[in-house]
């Protein structure tokens, strides 16, 4: 009996995922936010619900955050709520072009580094789905002006497929978690960290600008003091 609840299950799954890719490929650029949300419910939703599950929330997280390490080619997906963040996931990072550092100016083909926002959800992506970063942020524009570096460059997406060029690319199945998640948390409410490596296994590296330095090690004290103590257990489950 269970053995045919699991074809019944399974075969539902998969004619979902093929109706939803047809879905993408018909309605290229004509979707909506909450059509793609509507779309991916079915699949999605129970993920999303396991993952609060797991992390002992029975509610919506406040907030959430992506922290992408750079060296490691990981992406992790943290919730937050009151003061306590939780590690849910990590996705690998299919693609991402560059190396350790900072964006400075376009065509770097540089993964930007620092605090940023989640400013748009795209549901019409080159990538199938995408989420923007609003890079160059305050921060950028003023580093930049102090050094006399124009044309900063920006589209800097979390986005499907397993290309970049300075994006962060994960692939369309974990695309698809992130952007339903996003919708149904808010892209208001989140936080993107781009960081040259995992500053919790291993020390900063000097640099040259000071500026970057001091970026680095506000990145350092976040980690550890926020995205640390419950980063292990989880791990280990």
């Amino acid at each position: 009996m269970n053995i045919k609840k699991n074809v019944i299950i399974l075969t539902m799954i998969c004619v979902g995922c093929l109706l939803g890719n047809s879905y993408f490929k018909k309605n290229k650029r004509k979707r909506s936010v909450i059509a793609v949300q509507t779309l991916l419910h079915d699949r999605i939703e129970p993920i999303y619900q396991n993952y609060l599950k797991q992390i002992g929330l029975n509610e919506p997280p406040e907030r959430f955050t992506l922290i992408a390490l750079k060296a490691e080619k990981q992406l992790e997906l943290w919730f937050e709520k009151g003061n306590k963040a939780y590690w849910v996931q990590s996705y690998p990072i299919l693609a991402a072009s560059g190396v350790s550092g900072p964006k400075l100016r376009e065509g770097d083909r540089q993964v930007p580094e620092g605090f940023y926002k989640m400013v748009w959800l795209n549901p019409n992506s080159d990538y199938h789905l995408s989420l923007k970063v609003d890079y160059p942020n305050d921060f950028d524009q003023k580093k930049a002006q102090q050094e006399g570096r124009t044309q900063l460059g920006g589209e800097i997406f979390v986005h499907g497929k397993a290309v970049s060029i300075g994006c962060v690319a994960i692939g369309d199945a974990s695309i698809e978690e992130l952007f339903y998640m996003t919708s149904k948390i808010g892209i208001q409410n989140s936080v993107f960290l781009g960081v040259p490596h995992d500053f919790r296994k291993k020390s900063i590296v000097q640099q040259d600008k000071i500026w970057l330095n001091e970026l680095y090690q506000q990145l350092n004290d976040t980690l550890h003091q926020k995205y640390s103590p419950s980063f292990e257990s989880r791990k280990r489950e």
